[in-house]
Formats: C-alpha cells, sequence, structure tokens
C-alpha cells in the first residue's frame, strides 16, 4: 500500500554534491497535500493549502504515481526551484508554482494570490496573524508592486520568491483598493508561517482571549452598574423614609 511522504527533509540522494532538500509538504497516497510543514519553503511561498492536489513536478504529469515516487522529482538542490502545477480544492483551478527548495527555515508574507483574466495578482486570502494581515493587506486587494517591481503581467510563479525570505525581512507591497483602485502603499514584515489549520487556529484563539476579555470587562461594568442602582434606590428610600417622618 502506499504511504505518506514528507517532501520537506534534505538528504533525498547522493546523485549530487550539493545538499539535498524538498519544499515541506506532506502527501498522501493521491498526491493530495496533508500537512505543510511550519517554516519550510511552501509554508513561506503561501500558494500551497491542504487539500490542493499536486498534478505535474518539474513538467512531468505525476498521475498515478505514489507520494514515496514523487520524492525523487520534488527533491532537488538546496536552492534550486522546483516546478509544480496543483489542483486548487476549493476552486478546482489549475495553478503552477514555483518554490525554491531549502531546508533551513524560510519566512513569507502569508498572502493567497490568484492571476485575474487581465493578468493582475489578486489577493484571495491572507493567513491570520501573518504578515500580509498584520500590515493591512486585505482580500481583493491587486498587487501592483513588489519592492518596486510591477507586478502586472506577472504570475503567481513569478511572485511566490518575491515573497519569501528572511525571518524579520520586510517586502514594500504597493497595492489597488476598492472600485476605485486607491493606491497602498504598505511594509510588511516576514514571518514563520504556521500551516493554514496552524493559523487560524491560533487566529481563533487570539478573538477567544479577546473575546473572553470583553466578556469580563462586561461583566464588570454590569455588576457596577447594579451596585450603583442598589446604592441609588436606597438613598430613595432613605429619602422618602425621612420624608415621612417630618410629614
Amino acid at each position: 500500500p502506499d504511504r505518506d511522504a514528507s517532501l520537506g527533509e534534505e538528504g533525498r540522494s547522493n546523485m549530487s554534491k550539493r545538499p539535498q532538500a524538498g519544499i515541506g509538504l506532506r502527501l498522501n497516497s493521491k498526491l493530495c497535500v496533508q500537512e505543510i510543514v511550519q517554516g519550510g519553503p511552501a509554508a513561506a511561498a503561501g500558494v500551497i493549502q491542504v487539500g490542493d492536489t499536486v498534478l505535474t513536478v518539474g513538467g512531468q504529469d505525476v498521475n498515478g504515481y505514489t507520494a514515496t515516487q514523487c520524492i525523487p522529482l520534488i527533491s532537488g538542490d538546496e536552492g534550486s526551484y522546483c516546478e509544480l502545477n496543483i489542483r486548487k480544492a476549493e476552486s478546482n483551478v489549475v495553478m503552477p508554482v514555483r518554490i525554491c527548495r531549502g531546508s533551513k527555515p524560510q519566512a513569507g508574507v502569508g498572502c493567497l494570490l490568484q492571476r485575474n483574466e487581465a493578468g493582475e495578482l489578486v489577493v484571495q486570502a491572507v493567513n491570520p496573524g501573518g504578515g500580509a494581515m498584520m500590515g493591512g493587506v486585505q482580500p481583493t486587494d491587486i498587487l501592483e508592486r513588489v519592492n518596486g517591481v510591477n507586478m502586472l503581467g506577472k504570475t503567481v510563479r513569478d511572485a511566490v520568491p518575491m515573497m519569501a525570505g528572511e525571518e524579520g525581512s520586510q517586502v514594500k507591497m504597493t497595492v489597488l483598493r476598492g472600485g476605485v483602485r486607491a493606491r497602498v502603499e504598505l511594509t510588511l514584515t516576514r514571518a514563520l508561517l504556521a500551516s493554514p489549520a496552524e493559523a487560524h487556529a491560533s487566529h481563533a484563539q487570539s478573538q477567544k482571549v479577546a473575546a473572553d476579555k470583553a466578556a469580563a470587562v462586561r461583566k464588570a461594568a454590569e455588576e457596577k452598574a447594579a451596585a450603583d442602582k442598589k446604592v441609588a434606590d436606597k438613598a430613595v428610600a432613605d429619602k422618602a423614609v425621612a420624608d415621612k417622618a417630618v410629614a
């Protein structure tokens, strides 16, 4: 039976003198992405998501391959590029992806892009807690420039390497926003990216903490209001007794 295979480990082959590395994916027997290794090249790229299916690697059709058979195709010299076609789980769209192989942790901005019919790169989603979200990128933003490079006509495959880099380094991004296409200048900080599931879980936990804090503040305010009302009611009652005694 087929077995799952991690594609993010180095040392896949002795055919090259250079260190070997993958891109940080774990596939099942049907070549569907089961896990994205945190800090790996695929996570830094932010394009591939759990549930996506690998169709080709390096131009080679992998239909019918097992995950184990794909390892030599996806792995390669550290620093070289792995080119894949993937089918997106949510949209069923086939997307070309180009990711730099590496065993060292890589950082990205957590921005999922898709090219529209006009050749523009449109933000489909941002990774909760990632540099894109923290830096103010919003879904439907159109990517105009990255570090001064005009992105019109560029593909997602062109954009991915520009987003990845050292943790803590910055990316200058210009986006067009809304129907009026207002130009917005942003500075994003690259960070190690968790898998989408981990990122959403972390974001959900942060939201829960914030909600619990807000609930505690509301409860304290309600208790204070009740105590103030009790004091006021007592004062009114005491005054009524005093007025009656005088009468």
